[in-house]
């Protein structure tokens, strides 16, 4: 049967090897001729591209997504199982073998890559066991020690061989794949291809893997044996335990054990051994002995080494995350033999002791590589002779990695062996492995001219000198091999420190080169010279070669030692790995090392396989990627609790919570005195006085997480990964850019969906909060946290930022153009108080004006929005002017023909009385010029606060502005300089920005002219209606009209500079068209006085008209006093006012000020501050009342024109009242406290003087 060919197959394999052996014996063949090191060299990096593309070929089978289609097509099924089925022999008229044929040229475009990596597989193996078979029969030996380098490639090719064929035997669909492709050729061709039998043949023999391997091998047993024995002093050295580490004499790890051979060079026998990959050496012995079985108990201490290294893991690499159960092949091999019991006890043993033995070893490494790092970091000049101690442990650490990444979520076959610890495979240790081993990589770089410069001088001082004095000792010597020899001496010879200083590039690749061919000719058994007789010079030149490898050979010697992309291969426990970092406090500044990593992975591809370089590629990069972006989004989530943890100590230093503090005094004085002691609240501030530092808070813990964090974060200034540059920093500044947004959004409350939003002075005062908390972060990590300000802020000021989200802009534009519209116009609730210089609610109302129009909370909303923001606010309250002026234009081109008549009759009281009658809808004239002056007075209001904020922030820019607006000549270019003055607050005659907002209703400037015209006509014939209107009443504390009518003076005003500028009139044809409607309001006004005394048509605000009137003049630039003078008598004027200001005090108010006297007079040797609850309501009261009692002068004070200046008298200096026995004094320079909240910090003194 099978077995029987099998086994002839092996004999004659032998035979054939033997025969071989007799011919070149006999004719003498020249080791030069067989040029056994380049095969090695070429073979090898041959056999890891093939493994490449293989591995890449059973990924794709194995997902279904790319699996090719052909294998999944239904039409094409019954061909793939029969096929399978029949394979490797092919029937062409087979069941569904005809639904080939209609599909025979796409199923040969698309399986030709796969089937000629089948081919290479086929002719790799050939040239590999050619190669082999050409060893054996040359008789070479291999030592590690000796010939390192020849030794080294050939367990290397051997183990290759080994994991191809058994990942070739692992690929589900190869048969699939071979035979349909074999049949479309041949459809298409009609001949098969020619190397399909060979291939048919080669999967049917290693379907059994394991067996096959041994028989390919049998003939090189005796080779095998011997390299693996080569092992045993050095494997049995390197794999030592954690405790047998640090045992004096062999824990080679530590500086500091001896510091008198600090400086001493470390050096060894078998340089190139010492930082061999331990598990490259494991692979090696276990891969060895499965495919020869028989050189087991053939060598002595070949079990014992055996036993070692099968007692290191229950898993072995195959190629990158492909793995092998070692003990279950094993045990497949000596199934039936007398070492499967000892097989089994082996297995257990291993599962039960390795995970300890491997977390043990990860401890003590981790420990001596901080030491390593902290002496070489502080004294570069070690790197020099320390540099092979660096290298071990860089190996050492790589090889502990990948044996727990491979370890780890798998588990051991069979599963009724020994019971695995969990804890052994989980190592939160691991990150801190990690940094460190990319930390000694970054100091080799760092510093590799230094030991460029150690290694050169040793290599043509030391080595050249112990080289020669050595070869001098060889009593024969071809002409060869002295030929190399002194190619060796000659090119370390020539070496100096003057290449360094010249920064010349050295290769030294043809010396290592010349050095592996040396190996390869004394080591066959008809050399000449004889190597294993001179391992004096073998052990130099293998010395010599690690040296040079310095000079020339660093980045691809790191590679070598501490090379970890094989990690991009298990993203689970990467990503587990990563999470448990950063869950851990101590442990999150070692976060830095996956990034690190991940940049690696593009070195685990293969330039023979380039289909998969692209996906490996968005592999590394996403993986960078992903790293960076969690652990910024770390910091974010910690930078966002330290918010909240920073506004809830800043809440406590409200002024709200002061009566918190004073309840609880007091209550603690009452409870005291009644012998009751009761827990006091914690006042604010206490929590920073701390009596131990393990006194730890909450802010605390999330302070050491962010410093942590974010010494990750700025651990490395640039990331480079397959041509991409990653800047870990900009992560974290991106994060925080998009905190401080969203934590921005949210002090200003959901006014869209809960109308509810916080006013604009607690919305600055928690940016700052936030702000503040920014800052300290510059402290830990390298970014301009100013940057992110400037770009969270300035998109602020935006209608929507760089997301498309709503911003402060948005919201509060939103909310003060609904406030405007809904409440102040409509309802009518709030009005507009000059004198306060804000919105008041005239009722009790859940939304107060005055908490969102006053001066302060103005000035926050404009240092908010900036000057972006408030023209947006500006456009959108402009927009609903233009909307108004629509309605108002056709009001008045309604009314035109009566309004002509109007103008030309205001001095006949007959007809223009008739005309006024027929006007159609005049009130509603009235009530938008109203809805327009309020908007224009919020506007004003906010562009006062506006000029004040840049005049605080930037004054000399705003002064150079201000002077350019002074001194720019009249021209086409005004209003350019209007425009650029009104962005900055400054106030205009004409405003420019109200111009383009109702320039769309002035595209025929001679015709709207006249409409404009006819409007103030409408105006001022329709004035004096508002006498008849009850809620017209003029409120001197206010100032104002109750109907907000005296807004209608900044409508008339602007919107006629505005207007009359765009039909092209200059400043004194407008003055001329407001002294018309002066004229025409005046005579309408005028004729309130002649009303009969009925009380139904009796003009109850006939006074607040007047005043009205008196307004338009005061706010106009194009009016004066003596214009009005001249229309309207000042009499009525002053007697309006003193008739709205004519309100006697109770008795009520005048005991509440006589009490607040007394109370200062007996405490007024003690100068206390009032309190503000006691001097709320009385100062109030005791003000207004002494200027209600002044405006009727009978305490002899004489009457100023207007009321308004007695007010402003009271804040701009120090205001007087005398009246017989005593003297009040009102100091408004301390400030003044009304309305409910203080002005200014200190609260108003009231001095009484008798």
């Amino acid at each position: 049967g099978v077995s029987v060919v099998l086994r002839l197959r092996a004999l004659y394999c032998t035979v054939e090897v033997a025969v071989l052996a007799v011919v070149m014996l006999s004719k003498s063949v020249n080791p030069l001729e067989l040029k056994l090191a380049e095969k090695l060299t070429i073979l090898n990096d041959r056999a890891v591209g093939v493994l490449t593309r293989t591995s890449n070929i059973k990924k794709i089978c194995s997902e279904p997504r790319n699996r090719p289609s052909f294998l999944s097509d239904k039409q094409l099924e019954p061909a793939v199982k029969t096929i399978v089925r029949r394979f490797p022999v092919i029937e062409v008229r087979g069941p569904g073998m005809q639904a080939v044929h209609g599909l025979k040229a796409e199923i040969v475009q698309g399986l030709r890559g796969y089937y000629y990596t089948f081919q290479d597989v086929l002719e790799l193996k050939e040239h590999i066991m050619d190669l082999f078979n050409t060893i054996s029969s040359a008789q070479m030996f291999f030592d590690l020690a000796v010939n390192f380098d020849l030794t080294r490639m050939y367990l290397d090719l051997m183990v290759n061989y080994v994991s191809l064929m058994i990942l070739l035997s692992r690929i589900e669909d190869r048969k699939a794949v071979l035979g349909l492709y074999n049949h479309a050729y041949e459809m298409h061709n009609s001949t098969g291809d020619s190397t399909f039998p060979r291939l048919g043949h080669m999967v049917v023999e290693y379907e059994n893997p394991l067996k096959k391997l041994g028989d390919d091998f049998g003939p090189h047993a005796k080779q095998i044996g011997q390299a693996l024995m080569s092992l045993l002093p050095i494997y049995m050295r390197r794999s030592l335990t954690a405790e047998q580490m640090k045992q004096a004499g062999t824990d080679f790890f530590s500086l500091s054990r001896m510091p008198q051979q600090m400086l001493t060079p470390f050096e060894s026998q078998t340089m190139q051994c010492e930082y061999l990959s331990l598990d490259a050496m494991t692979k090696w012995i276990i891969f060895g002995f499965m495919v020869v079985p028989n050189q087991l108990g053939a060598w002595q201490g070949s079990v014992e080494l055996w036993r070692h290294a099968m007692n290191d893991g229950f898993v072995m690499t195959l190629f990158r995350d492909e793995v092998v159960q070692v003990h279950h092949a094993y045990e497949l091999i000596f199934k039936g033999s007398k070492r499967e019991k000892d097989m089994k006890d082996i297995a257990s043993q291993a599962i039960v002791n390795c995970g300890a033995v491997h977390k043990g070893r990860r401890r003590y490494l981790r420990q001596s590589m901080v030491e390593l790092y902290l002496l070489l970091s502080d004294q570069p000049g070690l790197l020099g002779p320390k540099a092979l101690m660096l290298f071990m442990a860089l190996s050492m650490a790589r090889d502990e990695v990948a044996w727990l990444i491979r370890h780890s979520g798998v588990e051991a076959q069979p599963k009724s062996r020994g019971k695995v610890n969990p804890l052994d495979y989980r190592d939160k240790g691991l990150p801190e492995l990690l940094y460190y081993t990319q930390e000694l990589r970054a100091l080799v770089r760092k510093y590799a001219q230094v030991m460029q410069r150690y290694f050169v001088q040793y290599l043509s001082k030391f080595d050249v000198t112990s080289l020669r004095n050595s070869v001098q000792k060889i009593s024969v010597c071809p002409d060869d091999e002295s030929l190399l020899l002194t190619y060796f001496i000659e090119t370390m010879q020539n070496l100096s420190v003057k290449q360094v200083d010249a920064r010349t590039e050295f290769d030294l690749r043809g010396f290592r080169l010349d050095w592996c061919r040396f190996q390869a000719y004394t080591t066959t058994a008809k050399a000449s010279l004889n190597l294993r007789e001179y391992q004096e010079v073998a052990c130099l030149m293998n010395t010599a070669v690690f040296h040079s490898k310095l000079v020339d050979h660093l980045e691809d010697l790191l590679y070598e030692t501490s090379d970890l992309s094989i990690l991009c291969f298990y993203p689970k426990a990467i990503d587990e790995a990563f999470n448990s970092c950063l869950e851990s406090s101590t442990e999150a500044r070692f976060s830095v090392a996956f990034p690190l990593i991940a940049c690696q992975f593009m070195d685990c591809t293969h330039p023979l396989c380039p289909e998969e370089r692209l996906a490996q590629g968005d592999r590394c990069l996403s993986a960078v990627n992903h790293f960076l972006d969690t652990m910024a989004k770390l910091a974010k989530g910690v930078i966002s609790r330290i918010f909240d943890e920073y506004v809830k100590l800043n809440s406590q230093l409200w002024p709200v919570r002061a009566a918190d503090i004073m309840l609880e005094a007091r209550r603690s004085r009452r409870e005291k005195q009644q012998g009751r002691l009761l827990p006091t609240q914690r006042k604010p501030g206490e929590e920073s006085i701390r009596k131990t530092r393990e006194d730890m808070t909450e802010l605390d813990g999330h302070m050491s997480v962010l410093i942590e964090i974010c010494s990750a974060l700025n651990h490395v200034p640039l990331l480079n990964a397959w041509d991409h540059k990653f800047v870990p920093r900009e992560y974290l500044s991106a994060h925080l850019e998009d905190l401080l947004s969203r934590r921005v959004m949210s002090l200003v409350g959901n006014y869209q969906q809960l109308g509810e939003i916080s006013r604009p002075s607690e919305v600055l005062t928690g940016i700052k909060g936030y702000m503040s908390v920014l800052k300290l972060v510059e402290n830990y990590v390298n970014i301009d946290i100013v940057k992110a300000f400037h770009s969270v802020l300035l998109q602020q000021t935006q209608p929507l930022d760089a997301n498309g989200q709503a911003t402060l802009t948005n919201v509060f534009s939103q909310c003060y153009v609904d406030m405007l519209l809904r409440e102040v116009t409509v309802s009518g609730n709030i009005c507009f108080s000059p004198w306060r210089k804000s919105f008041v609610s005239r009722h009790a109302l859940a939304f107060k004006a005055e908490e969102f129009t006053d001066i302060a909370e103005l000035k926050a909303l404009a240092e908010l929005l900036g000057p972006y923001g408030v023209g947006h606010l500006s456009y959108r309250m402009l927009q609903q002017i233009s909307s108004q002026m629509q309605e108002i234009k056709r009001l008045v081109l309604a009314n035109k023909e009566a309004l002509h008549t109007l103008r030309s009759s205001i001095d006949k009281p007959d007809v223009s009385a008739d005309l006024i009658r027929r006007l159609k809808q005049p009130e509603d004239v009235i009530s938008r010029l109203t809805t327009i002056g309020c908007i224009l007075s919020f506007r004003q209001l906010l562009m006062d606060a506006l000029h004040s904020v840049l005049q605080k922030r930037i004054p000399f820019l705003l002064g150079t502005i201000e002077d350019f607006k002074e001194h720019c000549p009249n021209g086409r270019d005004t209003m350019v300089v209007d425009e650029m003055a009104t962005a900055a607050g400054i106030e205009c005659d004409v405003d420019p920005v109200l111009c383009r907002a109702l320039s769309q209703h002035c595209s025929h400037p001679q015709e709207d002219a006249v409409t404009w015209s006819l409007m103030l006509v409408l105006v001022g014939v329709t004035l004096s209606t508002l006498a008849y209107d009850p809620q017209c009443t003029y409120r001197y504390m206010l100032e104002a009209h109750e109907n907000n009518a005296h807004c209608i003076a900044s409508a008339v005003n602007s919107l006629a500079g505005a207007l009359f500028t765009l039909c092209h009139l200059t400043h004194v044809q407008i003055a001329d068209k407001l002294k018309e409607f002066l004229a025409i309001a005046s005579s309408s006004v005028l004729k309130l006085g002649m009303e009969t005394g009925d009380k139904e048509k009796d003009p109850k605000c006939r006074e607040a008209v007047y005043i009205l009137l008196d307004l338009i003049v005061q706010d106009s630039p194009f009016l004066t006093d003596d214009l009005l003078e001249r229309c309207f008598p000042y009499a009525l004027l002053r007697g309006a006012y003193s008739v709205v200001y004519k309100v006697r005090l109770n008795g009520t108010t005048w005991w509440t000020c006589l009490l607040l006297v007394v109370y200062h007079i007996s405490s007024f040797k003690r100068q206390p501050v009032l309190p503000p609850i006691l001097f709320y309501h009385p100062v109030a009261s005791f003000g207004n009342a002494i200027s209600r009692r002044a405006s009727n002068s009978r305490w002899g004070m004489p009457y100023p024109r207007h009321m308004s200046s007695t007010f402003a008298s009271i804040y701009t200096k120090t205001w007087v009242l005398s009246k017989g026995w005593f003297t009040i004094s009102v100091l408004p320079q301390y400030g003044v406290v009304q309305c409910g909240h203080t002005i200014d910090r200190t609260d108003p003194i009231v001095v009484v003087r008798l």
